[in-house]
């Protein structure tokens, strides 16, 4: 899955050079032109954080492995983005959602050490030798070990972003399958918020609907942590109003 890039694009590169040649043929006029350019950008973008910061989302970090609610991250960028986009926000589902498979991991880790006892009183005539032992071993935890990369992978990158002008949604179900969904915000109808169960109110999770007008008619943050700050976020950036259900 492509989320991450720090490549620029040739697009970007060829307009950087465009850019330096007119500047060093019109200095004065064409150099003030392009920082103006540059500090209304900054201005903008340092407002539209200031206002998101006022939910008090963490933001303008790079995301650690760990992350799952970030406002305007660092190096983070996705395919086919355009050059004034800008990320608003990044969600993944809340941590806590993959303790189960943890669970699962730690059984497994320990289930050799719980069976071998049993399976030499069970069946004595089982006489594997030290190497062969060894082997087994070696393997079983190798299988353990590609059951948390696959899960791990499964989580992290699926990812929704929020940018200044559109929604975008990865969703990954196994190795081989991802589908990406987007839509404009300017479609964008309603969002809503469910956050039902005791699990859910205490660790502040749930999911985040958004009811569009475009040919897919509905995205989903599924379990995504503080719902109701990803739903004000979106609302105030479409200016609809909100609402959520506890």
């Amino acid at each position: 899955v492509k989320i991450i890039a720090t490549m620029p694009s040739k697009t970007s590169t060829n307009r950087s050079n465009l850019q330096g040649e007119f500047v060093l043929g019109k200095k004065d006029q064409t150099a003030t032109t392009v920082n103006n350019q540059q500090n209304v950008s900054e201005k903008n973008q340092t407002s539209e954080q200031n206002h998101t910061n006022t939910y008090n989302i963490k933001a303008g970090l790079t995301p650690g492995a760990f992350t799952t609610l970030m406002a305007y991250p660092q190096a983070v960028n996705f395919e086919n983005q355009e050059e004034d986009e800008i990320i608003i926000l990044l969600v993944r589902r809340d941590f806590v959602t993959n303790f189960i498979w943890i669970a699962e991991t730690i059984l497994l880790a320990l289930l050799p050490i719980l069976i071998l006892p049993v399976l030499r009183i069970g069946f004595p005539f089982l006489n594997l030798s030290p190497l062969t032992q060894i082997y087994f071993t070696i393997f079983y935890y190798l299988i353990v070990f590609e059951f948390i990369i696959i899960n791990f992978a499964i989580w992290y990158f699926n990812v929704s972003l929020v940018t200044n002008k559109r929604v975008v949604d990865v969703d990954v179900t196994g190795i081989l399958f991802r589908m990406v969904s987007e839509t404009k915000l300017e479609l964008i109808q309603d969002v809503s918020y469910t956050q039902v169960g005791v699990i859910r109110s205490i660790f502040n999770y749930g999911d985040v609907f958004i009811q569009t007008a475009a040919e897919i008619a509905n995205f989903e943050f599924h379990a995504a942590p503080e719902p109701e700050k990803i739903m004000r976020v979106l609302g105030d950036l479409i200016g609809k109003p909100k609402h959520g259900t506890k």
